[in-house]
């Protein structure tokens, strides 16, 4: 085992040791656009982007417009800050990609509205499909484009976009956990399919917009997220490999690492996941070798 991966049981270990699994939710504890982190969708700058023609970062398929993507574009736009003429047309432009891409139904949600079809696992998806992970990711590239330039009209639309997620894309277990799902059409057996990677999205859309807007509004939201994260991880762990998605035990998940970061993210924000965290980091480094 290398010393990196050594250190990194070491700090979750104390982690655990010094928070006695506490249930109390860590809010208000982390600093602004660490929840971001995990997500790849921290705040950042690109010197190459700032100085090139291109009007963002990167570029997408409108035929396949992602809000992931979208949302990495605002990311950036502090590579722009001092640029006012070029920030301004970028986040009109980019305000425009957005409405382009939502929908307002008839009981007044706001929805990211997925275009074309899908197929998830052996299950084809025809357009429009929708998802929890989109909404989100909306969410949070509105508040880089709040943090880039000073502007808080926006606020409300990211309240609309949350709150969608929270009356149309959350789902009960038989348990009674709740998951928001990433993947939402008729042609699912059960309507929708929760991944983790995108039910831990929200959490974290969820818990900035909280640090960022010092709102009350999600934090049950929040907690039921975390509850969910508690008790199913632990299920998600297969022999050799972390699954990708709940009831599909059988798909692995594409970004192993990456569910090991969404566990010590998870940790971060309730101690009591802190074993688990522990554990999926111990069975990546064991299946890492």
């Amino acid at each position: 085992m290398g010393m990196n991966k050594i250190i990194r049981l070491i700090a979750l270990a104390a982690i655990i040791t010094s928070a006695a699994c506490s249930k109390q939710d860590n809010f208000n504890t982390l600093s602004p656009g660490e929840m971001l982190k995990p997500i790849s969708l921290q705040a950042h700058n690109n010197p190459t982007w700032a100085s090139s023609d291109s009007q963002y970062e990167k570029s997408q398929n409108p035929a396949k417009w992602s809000p992931y993507f979208w949302a990495s574009n605002a990311a950036a736009l502090q590579s722009i800050a001092n640029d006012k003429p070029r920030l301004e047309a970028t986040v009109k432009a980019l305000m425009d990609e957005m409405k382009a891409n939502s929908i307002v139904d008839s009981d007044g949600n706001y929805r990211v509205i997925y275009r074309f079809p899908y197929v998830f696992d052996k299950y084809p998806m025809s357009a429009p499909w929708y998802s929890a992970f989109g909404n989100a990711a909306i969410a949070v590239g509105l508040m880089h484009i709040r943090n880039s330039t000073g502007d808080t009209s926006n606020d409300g639309l990211i309240n609309e976009y949350l709150d969608t997620i929270v009356k149309k894309y959350s789902y009960k277990t038989p348990e009674g956990n709740i998951w928001f799902a990433e993947y939402i059409s008729d042609d699912l057996p059960d309507g929708h399919v929760s991944v983790i990677n995108g039910h831990f999205f929200v959490v974290a859309a969820m818990y900035e917009w909280k640090s960022m807007s010092k709102t009350n509004r999600y934090d049950r939201p929040i907690s039921q997220g975390l509850d969910t994260m508690r008790d199913e991880l632990p299920k998600f762990i297969q022999e050799g490999y972390f699954s990708y998605a709940d009831g599909f035990k059988h798909m692995k998940d594409y970004g192993q690492q990456r569910a090991v970061n969404f566990a010590v993210a998870s940790c971060k924000l309730r101690d009591e996941i802190c074993p688990i965290a522990v554990r999926y980091q111990k069975l990546f480094n064991e299946w890492s070798k």
